[in-house]
């Protein structure tokens, strides 16, 4: 009896270029409205719970899919419990918070304020 997939949530993964979409949705969606910072926090402090938050997704999927889309709950489980997911979320909200803020400032750079 072969129990290693049992539990597994990932059996269908994203493909590469709607992952992209949603990755890069989520985080304009996050930096649009200042929200990086808490959001980047959050993120990184719930990374070993992604897997389970994926499962938290099946199981709000009656109550939530209504308001959200069955499709786009869907995609937030295959985000979550991916291996990368997380952490490719966090990185282009990084990303897209620098491009924001225009570039490097100063003190990131290593030089002292002025």
């Amino acid at each position: 009896m072969n129990l290693r997939n049992a539990f597994s949530l990932n059996e269908d993964e994203l493909p590469a270029a709607e992952r992209e979409t949603l990755i890069q949705s989520l985080a304009e969606f996050v930096v649009k409205r200042g929200l990086s910072v808490p959001a980047i926090l959050a993120l990184d402090m719930h990374r070993p719970l992604a897997h389970t938050m994926g499962a938290g997704v099946v199981v709000m999927t009656p109550i939530l899919g209504p308001l959200f889309g069955l499709a786009r709950m869907e995609q937030a489980k295959s985000l979550l419990t991916s291996r990368d997911g997380v952490e490719c979320l966090i990185q282009r909200i990084e990303e897209l918070t620098v491009l924001k803020s225009g570039g490097l400032n100063d003190v990131s750079r290593g030089e002292a304020p002025s």
